[in-house]
């Protein structure tokens, strides 16, 4: 340690020693002629050396093995650079995403993930209603534990939903789908982890009232949009961060927002709607804006014997539209009924079923599909569902 430090201030050095007067049996060095230290800069920094330890009876090191030694160096300064930008990776987005979306990020470090850019995402807001007043009627130590519950719990629900944890605000959270991992769902995961949430607060209510605190409800805001992404700060602390109207959009929702209710921009309601039971969409006049902002109150996911009354009373492109959907919620990937539409008289629906399925990517498909082989007709759509199972 103490000739890596003196590297700094000497640059290369060699140095002699004598065996009587060098300590380091304990390292394993009863004998030490010479040794060889060489700095390890990274853009004039020195960030580590590379020491050379000598137990041979022979002269100094020479000029050409300090020669080899530098060419050892610079081959090796790239694997050590991308390992120090991997550990720098995970530090930046270990505590806002989960280990499956850092593990994502690695992987496609050449992809520009890190750089800030302009996307489609998804944003999330949940805040905890009638907080501030709690604060002031209950004790310190109680609300710090109400706080920190509410955080953990919710913040596991978007970790579960592939978000990101984008900031706490107070007793607030903003969370962001679709980066830095692109999603072409992010607004059905969104949406299906903000159930969750309304679901995982009413246990934490339970939970409250069982313990005489204050039973708290939230309110949740969601927008789809087109966001700046990327890392934002200085050179001490960095954040990965979406910034831009959607965002804010996203945030006026959610203060709008009757408590223990989630509310749905138009652009998210758009996307979800065929799958969804929502209420009547409302005029707002959000703070900041001029143009007036369309939202609706979603109550839940429909379930499966609903869309198959929808699906037997809608027109060719609703079904399209239907059975899209269905490919991208979890809350239906288990359900069978879209095998049915791989045998619509329309091609356009049969071919979308087919999409929903390769999607859905279940083993209890292939028997099915090989059955729809034998029977299909179209030419171009038996190699279709061919390449499906190809894949499967």
């Amino acid at each position: 340690k103490g000739l890596a430090q003196q590297s700094e201030t000497q640059g290369v050095f060699a140095r002699t020693y004598s065996g009587r007067n060098f300590q380091g049996e304990k390292y394993g060095l009863d004998r030490l002629e010479t040794c060889l230290v060489l700095p390890l800069k990274f853009y004039e920094r020195v960030s580590g050396a590379f020491i050379l330890l000598n137990k041979c009876e022979q002269q100094n090191f020479n000029e050409i093995d300090v020669r080899l030694m530098n060419i050892i160096i610079r081959s090796s300064k790239s694997v050590i650079f991308r390992e120090r930008e991997r550990n720098s990776i995970v530090s930046l987005f270990e505590k806002f995403v989960s280990d499956k979306i850092v593990r994502e990020v690695l992987e496609h470090q050449d992809s520009g993930l890190l750089q800030e850019q302009r996307r489609e995402i998804t944003v999330l807001f949940i805040d905890l209603n009638g907080f501030t007043s709690i604060t002031e009627n209950e004790s310190p130590t109680v609300v710090i534990q109400q706080l920190n519950q509410f955080l953990t719990e919710m913040t596991e629900q978007v970790f579960q939903y592939g978000g990101t944890l984008d900031k706490y605000i107070g007793d607030e959270i903003m969370a962001i789908f679709g980066s830095p991992i692109t999603l072409d769902n992010h607004a059905e995961r969104a949406v299906e982890c903000a159930l969750a949430m309304k679901d995982k607060m009413k246990e934490l209510s339970k939970l409250w009232k069982s313990q005489d605190k204050s039973e708290l409800t939230a309110s949740i805001g969601i927008a789809t949009g087109v966001s700046s992404v990327g890392t934002i700060g200085c050179e001490k602390y960095m954040d990965y961060t979406a910034i831009g109207d959607i965002v804010n959009t996203a945030a006026r929702i959610t203060e709008a927002a009757a408590h223990d209710s989630i509310f749905l921009e138009a652009s998210t309601v758009k996307l979800i709607e065929p799958v969804s039971i929502l209420q009547q969409p409302v005029e707002l006049q959000l703070k900041g804006k001029q143009k007036v902002v369309y939202a609706s109150v979603l109550e839940r996911l429909k379930t499966e014997e609903e869309i198959q009354q929808d699906l037997d009373d809608c027109n060719d492109q609703r079904r399209i539209d239907i059975v899209r959907c269905m490919g991208l919620f979890r809350y239906y990937m288990q359900t069978a009924l879209v095998r049915k539409y791989l045998n619509d008289p329309v091609l356009l629906v049969r071919q979308q079923a087919l999409k929903t399925i390769a999607r859905l990517d279940r083993q209890e498909d292939v028997d099915y599909l090989l059955e729809q082989l034998d029977k299909e007709k179209d030419g171009e759509f038996r190699h279709e569902i061919l390449e499906v199972l190809s894949k499967t």
